[in-house]
C-alpha cells in the first residue's frame, strides 16, 4: 500500500494550425523580400536594406491534399511512486511523445504552387493534378520528445504541503510544432 505503478497512454489530436487557414485559405496574397548585407557588412536599416536576393508572390490558391488525415501527437508515460515516510512520497515517470500525420504547406514543383496535406510520405503523383512526378519526393516531420521526471512532494498537518519536481527532457527531430514559418523541404 505505499508504491504505486501507473502507465499510461494517448492519442492526442491537433487542430489545424491557425498560420495555414489564415494564410493559405483565407483569399490573401502576401510577397516575401529576401536581402543580402548591405555593402560594407554594415547592419540593414530601412534607407539601406541591402541587396535584394529575391522576390516570391503567394497567393492562396494552395490546395488541399484530398485523404489528408488529422495532425495527432501520441504519448507514452510510465511510472511508480513510494511513500518513504509518512506524507513523503518520491517518484520517477518517463514520457515519450511523438508526432504522427503532421499536416504542413509543401510543394511538389520547386516552390511554384503549395498544397496542404501530410507530409510524412513519399510523393511520386501529384495529388491534385494526377500527374506522374519526374522523380519521387519525399517529405518527413519527425518530432520525438523524451522525458524524466523526478518528484518529491510531502504534506504536514491540514496546513502546509510542498512538492518538488526535477524534468530532464530532449526533443529531436526536423519539426518544431503547430506553427508555420517556411513551407516544408523536402528531405
Amino acid at each position: 500500500g505505499r508504491t504505486k505503478v501507473f502507465a499510461q497512454w494517448g492519442r492526442f489530436y491537433e487542430s489545424m494550425p491557425l498560420a495555414i487557414t489564415v494564410r493559405a485559405l483565407g483569399n490573401s496574397t502576401q510577397t516575401l523580400y529576401r536581402f543580402g548585407y548591405p555593402q560594407g557588412r554594415v547592419l540593414p536599416t530601412a534607407q539601406n536594406p541591402g541587396n535584394l536576393l529575391l522576390v516570391i508572390d503567394q497567393s492562396s490558391d494552395t490546395r488541399v491534399v484530398p485523404g489528408t488525415d488529422p495532425q495527432y501527437t501520441d504519448e507514452v508515460s510510465l511510472g511508480v511512486e513510494r511513500e518513504l515516510a509518512q506524507g513523503l512520497v518520491v517518484g520517477l515517470r518517463g514520457v515519450e511523445r511523438t508526432a504522427g500525420n503532421v499536416i504542413e504547406t509543401f510543394s511538389l514543383d520547386g516552390g511554384v504552387n503549395f498544397l496542404i496535406g501530410n507530409v510524412d510520405r513519399t510523393y511520386t503523383v501529384n495529388p491534385i493534378t494526377g500527374q506522374t512526378l519526374a522523380a519521387p519526393i519525399t517529405y518527413r516531420a519527425v518530432r520525438k520528445y523524451q522525458a524524466l521526471q523526478l518528484t518529491a512532494r510531502q504534506t504536514r498537518g491540514d496546513r502546509m504541503q510542498w512538492f518538488a519536481s526535477y524534468v530532464y527532457s530532449r526533443a529531436r527531430g526536423n519539426y518544431a510544432g503547430l506553427h508555420l514559418q517556411e513551407p516544408s523541404q523536402p528531405v
